[in-house]
This record gives C-alpha cells, structure tokens and sequence, in this order.
C-alpha cells in the first residue's frame, strides 16, 4: 500500500457524512469542522482504507476547544488533509457500511433521496466509480 491515497477518496463519517476529495489540496475548514475529522476513514479505488493525520491542524483537540468550537470562537483556517494507511476493505463492505448509514441517517443523507432508493442503487452497483458516479447522481457528494 502506498503512502498517498489513489485519488478521489471516498470520506465516510459514520455520523452520516459523505465526502468526496478529488486531490490532496488544502482545504478550508472551520474550527468544529476540523475536530470532526477524527472521525473519517477515507476509501479509494485501489481498495485501500485510510485515517486523516491531523498535525496539520493549527488547534489542539481539548475538551474546552470544542466547547468554544460549539459555541463562541469557531475560526475557518485552511489545512491540508493528510492520510495514513488503516488497512484494506472489500467494495461489498464499502456498500454494506453505506447502507447502513442510510438505515441510522437523521435526514442528512435522506434529507432530498428516499433511503431505500439510495440502498438499492449503492447495492446494484458494480465498481468503485459507479458507486462514486450514482452518489454524485444523487447529490450525496460533490466535488
């Protein structure tokens, strides 16, 4: 497995968040936004698995920044996403675990799809890029 992910990169919350990274540019995040990265495991074509590094980051995460995050003090600074290696997954696990953030989803993902419509498209489908290209379809990632 390489140390650079294959581009694009498919970004899961599991709180029901889907992303989608083109290159590994700088992005501009708020404060809230980027402690919420811990959370993300990005997958890519090659069938590789990957966790952000987040030194790049110019805050710590502590318990009182996230409090300012929520309530006062939420800057937007740019960062650049950096990745490490987590492992390896199947593209039915992939499928599998997006169904199931659209079974637990609170009107995110099914704010303007159905989500059984979502589930059986992401189900049919055969690659990785088809999958990509339906979520696009269905306004669930954007470029």
């Amino acid at each position: 497995m390489s140390a650079v992910p294959t581009y694009p990169l498919l970004i899961i919350d599991p709180k029901g968040w889907l992303g989608f990274e083109v290159d590994g540019h700088k992005r501009r995040f708020s404060l809230c936004g980027a402690l919420n990265t811990k959370r993300w495991s990005g997958y890519d074509s090659s069938g590789a698995n990957w966790k952000v590094v987040r030194d790049s980051f110019p805050y710590r995460d502590a318990w009182w920044t996230r409090l300012l995050a929520k309530t006062v003090y939420n800057p937007r600074f740019e960062a650049e996403l950096r990745w490490e290696p987590a492992g390896q997954y199947s593209f039915e696990d992939l499928q599998t675990l997006i169904c199931s953030l659209v079974d637990s989803d609170d009107d995110i993902l099914t704010q303007f799809v159905d989500g059984d419509q979502i589930k059986s498209i992401v189900s049919a489908c055969k690659t990785f890029d088809e999958l990509v290209r339906e979520l696009k379809t269905m306004k669930l990632i954007e470029e």
